[in-house]
C-alpha cells in the first residue's frame, strides 16, 4: 500500500532545502550524464538546483514526491517535440557555469555521450528523471510516481522513457507497468514505450 501522506508537488513550489534533495535524486536519476560535469558534488547538485528555476529547461517540469514533509521521490517529463529544445537551454546553462577547459571537456564528454541514448520516439510523452529515495523503494512509490507521469501524458499516443540496457531493475519495472523496447538502436541505453491513455 502508498503511503497516505504521499503528495506531488511542482518543483517550483518547494523550498530550497526541499530542491537540493530533490536536486540529489535528479542526479542519481542520470549520474552517467551529471557525471560529465567537471565540478566538485556539491557544485553538480547547486547546478541541478538552478536548473529548477529554468521553466524552458528538461528540469523545470520536475514533479516532487514528498511524504510528511520529505522528498520521497522525482520524476520530470516532457512531449518528445519540446525536449530537445528543453536540453539545449539546460545544456548552455550548465556550460555558462564552466571557464575554458571545463567547459571544452564538458562538450566533449556531451558529444561522447549523445551517441549512447536513442532517439525519443516522435510524439510521445518522455519520462526524462525518474527516481525513488534509496530507503523509500520497494515501498509504492516507484508506481505512484508512474501514475502521475502517466495521468501528466493524457492525450498523447504513447508513452516513451531511457533505460540503461544493464539496469534490468528498471526494465523490469517498466515492462510489469506495460512498456516494452520500442527501438532496436544498439546503444547503452534501452528506448521504452507503451500505449497512450493509463
Amino acid at each position: 500500500m502508498v503511503d497516505p501522506s504521499l503528495l506531488f508537488h511542482p518543483v517550483a513550489e518547494l523550498d530550497a532545502e526541499a530542491r537540493r534533495a530533490a536536486a540529489g535524486l535528479v542526479y542519481e536519476s542520470f549520474a552517467e550524464f551529471y557525471d560529465l560535469l567537471p565540478l566538485a558534488p556539491a557544485q553538480r547538485i547547486a547546478a541541478i538546483t538552478a536548473q529548477f528555476e529554468l521553466s524552458a529547461s528538461e528540469l523545470g517540469a520536475t514533479v516532487v514526491a514528498c511524504s510528511e514533509g520529505e522528498v520521497v521521490g522525482i520524476h520530470s517529463a516532457l512531449a518528445a517535440e519540446r525536449l530537445q529544445a528543453a536540453q539545449l537551454v539546460g545544456v548552455a546553462r550548465f556550460a555558462q557555469s564552466l571557464s575554458g577547459d571545463a567547459r571544452r571537456s564538458f562538450r566533449s564528454g556531451l558529444n561522447g555521450f549523445a551517441g549512447q541514448v536513442p532517439p525519443v520516439p516522435e510524439e510521445s510523452f518522455h519520462l526524462a528523471r525518474f527516481a525513488v529515495a534509496a530507503e523509500r523503494r520497494g515501498s509504492g512509490i516507484a508506481a505512484a510516481l508512474l501514475d502521475n507521469f502517466l495521468a501528466a501524458g493524457r492525450g498523447f499516443d504513447r508513452y516513451s522513457v531511457h533505460a540503461r540496457r544493464d539496469n534490468t531493475r528498471a526494465i523490469r519495472f517498466y515492462e510489469k507497468h506495460r512498456f516494452a523496447p520500442c527501438s532496436q538502436d544498439p546503444t547503452a541505453y534501452v528506448s521504452l514505450c507503451r500505449p497512450g491513455g493509463i
